[in-house]
C-alpha cells in the first residue's frame, strides 16, 4: 500500500530497506514495503551477527538452553497467533525473533551432532525425494482445514517435520552432477529469492508505460518472457555480485577462504 506513504516517509522507507533495515516510520503495516522479501533476510542478518557474538560462549548446553527458550516462544506464537507467518509487518515483527532463533540454532545443534557423532550412514536421493514431497504436501494443506488449530499444525512442521527432513538430507549422498546442480541452483535461489519482487513490480510497470497496458493483457506469455529474463539476471547477480561479495566478508573475518568452496564445480567436504 504505497499511498499510505508520504515523501518523507518514501525517504526513510527507502533509506531503511536500503540497509535491510523495517522502516521505522510507522505509515505502512508492511515493514519492508519496497521489497517484501527482504524482512526473512532482517532477520536472517540478526540471527547470524548474533550467532557470531555468541559463538565463543555457545557450549552444546547453551546451545541447548537457546533451542529451548527460543522453542517455548514459538510455541507462544504458534498458539497465541494461530499461525507462524509472523515477522513481516509492524503488528507480528516481535515475534519474528522466536521464529528465526529456534530454526537457526536447532540447524546449529543438528550440525554439530552429525559432525562430531560416529561415522554417517548414507541414505539413498529417492528417501529424501519421498521426504520433499511430504513436506510439500505439508505446506499445501488449506489452513481451512484446521479452524483454529492452524498455529498448532505449523509447530509441528517446523518443530517435527523440518528437522527430520534436514537430517535425512544431510546423510544423502548424491553423484557428483547432482551435488554441483543442487550447489548451482540453491547459490542463484538467494538471489531469486531476494530481487523477484523489485524485478516483478518493475517489470509489470514497462508495457503500462509504453503502451498505456496494463501487464495482464499479455497473459501468459508476459511471464514466460520474465522467466527467461530474470533467471539469468539473477545467476548474474549470484556470480559477479554475492560470490565476491562473500570472499570479500570472509577474507575479513576468517582470512582467505578457500578457492574450492567458491569454485563452480561441486562443493567439496
Amino acid at each position: 500500500n504505497y499511498e499510505s506513504i508520504d515523501s518523507v516517509g518514501l525517504t526513510i522507507t527507502t533509506l531503511f530497506n536500503a540497509l535491510s533495515l523495517p522502516t521505522p516510520t510507522g505509515q505502512d503495516q508492511f515493514l519492508f514495503p519496497l521489497n517484501g522479501a527482504a524482512w526473512s533476510i532482517f532477520f536472517e542478518l540478526f540471527i547470524n551477527v548474533a550467532y557470531a557474538l555468541l559463538l565463543p560462549k555457545l557450549s552444546r548446553g547453551v546451545l541447548l538452553g537457546l533451542i529451548i527458550v527460543s522453542g517455548i516462544g514459538l510455541a507462544f506464537v504458534g498458539l497465541n497467533e494461530d499461525t507462524l507467518d509472523v515477522g513481516w509487518s509492524a503488528s507480528n515483527f516481535v515475534y519474528g525473533f522466536p521464529r528465526v532463533a529456534f530454526s537457526f540454532f536447532l540447524g546449529v545443534f543438528i550440525n554439530r551432532m552429525v559432525r562430531e557423532g560416529p561415522r554417517r550412514a548414507t541414505l539413498s536421493p529417492w528417501v529424501l525425494a519421498i521426504g520433499l514431497l511430504a513436506g510439500l504436501a505439508a505446506l499445501s494443506v488449506p489452513a481451512a482445514l484446521f479452524p483454529g488449530a492452524k498455529g498448532v499444525y505449523d509447530l509441528v512442521v517446523v518443530v517435527v517435520l523440518f528437522p527430520l527432513l534436514m537430517i535425512v538430507a544431510i546423510f544423502t549422498r548424491f553423484p557428483s552432477w547432482a551435488n554441483y546442480t543442487a550447489w548451482l541452483l540453491g547459490g542463484v535461489s538467494y538471489s531469486v529469492y531476494l530481487l523477484h519482487t523489485p524485478a516483478a513490480i518493475g517489470y509489470s510497470g514497462v508495457p503500462q508505460v509504453l503502451f498505456g497496458t496494463k501487464i495482464g493483457a499479455y497473459a501468459p506469455w508476459a511471464g514466460v518472457l520474465f522467466i527467461v529474463l530474470f533467471l539469468p539476471a539473477a545467476y548474474f547477480v549470484w556470480r559477479y555480485f554475492e560470490r565476491p561479495a562473500q570472499r570479500w566478508l570472509l577474507s575479513l573475518t576468517v582470512g582467505r577462504p578457500s578457492k574450492q568452496v567458491y569454485s563452480l564445480g561441486a562443493v567439496k567436504e
